[in-house]
């Protein structure tokens, strides 16, 4: 039943699977033996899209509370199909770590293991495998189960995102780094170094991705916890982009009205806490 001779009925028992690991609460035994199934399907099928369906069951499948061994082998599995032949079975991979959610449970090894294959695929040739591993990455460098040393080794492999020639990809950085950088607790060496990765942002040749990055820096600064130099520094870095906008092009009033928002959010959340001190 799991062989490739008969693509559609391949694909409708994939699906099948999938539909039935995620709607009943099966017994572990019986969810294992679904991803043992799926996993290999995933792996070694000759057929793209049989391989593609496997891997989003799979990843449904790790998105549930299912045991700590089940999870290891859905993540072992998911990273592997980032290096599948095809794009879609790529992104569809980097996009199910992403979505999983319990990650941060897997352990730091899987973390890492998963991380260096994300980060690989980063150099992906597929502009849609590269934005759906940005995405993961911040997914897990956001997760409050993930160790300061793996989130700071995240930061440092996202902020090659900025760089991309893709929009979209470049977009999906800022998003992951705001995440990362709104996480609490958070080292505060390690939030700053996500602004100023941030801040590079603010003069990107997209008006969709300096306004994001606004958005994303003013967010992170109206966070109660951020001490108040940090705050400070960041708004230079808005007041630096504010005046890069003004000089390069006078009509782009809504890129500018962006940026007054945010330094004027963060004044009045820093007033805010001042007042909270003193009280």
């Amino acid at each position: 039943a799991f062989g490739d001779h008969d693509h559609e009925h391949s694909h409708d028992l994939m699906s099948a699977l999938s539909k039935m690991a995620a709607v009943l609460s099966l017994e572990s035994r019986i969810l294992a033996l679904i991803v043992e199934k799926l996993t290999s399907v995933a792996i070694d099928s000759d057929e793209r899209h049989i391989r593609s369906t496997s891997v989003t069951a799979i990843g449904k499948i790790g998105s549930r509370a299912v045991g700590d061994d089940l999870r290891e082998i859905i993540v072992v599995t998911l990273a592997r199909a980032l290096s599948d032949p095809s794009s879609e079975v790529r992104w569809q991979s980097a996009q199910a770590l992403g979505e999983m959610g319990f990650v941060g449970a897997i352990g730091t090894r899987l973390h890492r293991l998963t991380c260096e294959r994300l980060a690989r695929a980063l150099n992906d040739r597929s502009d849609f495998v590269r934005e759906k591993s940005v995405f993961a990455l911040g997914a897990i460098g956001s997760s409050s189960a993930v160790d300061s040393r793996l989130r700071q080794d995240i930061v440092k492999k996202l902020s090659r995102g900025l760089d991309d020639h893709y929009g979209a990809v470049r977009l999906s950085t800022v998003m992951a780094l705001e995440g990362v950088g709104k996480v609490v607790p958070i080292k505060r060496a390690l939030r700053k170094a996500v602004a100023e990765e941030l801040s590079r942002g603010c003069f990107d040749r997209d008006a969709l991705v300096r306004e994001h990055t606004v958005d994303a820096l003013g967010n992170i600064g109206s966070i109660g916890a951020i001490d108040s130099s940090l705050r400070a520094s960041i708004v230079r870095q808005l007041t630096q982009a504010l005046s890069n906008e003004a000089s390069g092009n006078e009509h782009d009033l809504g890129s500018r009205r962006h940026i007054v928002l945010a330094i004027l959010g963060m004044n009045s959340s820093g007033h805010a806490d001042s007042h909270k001190q003193g009280a």
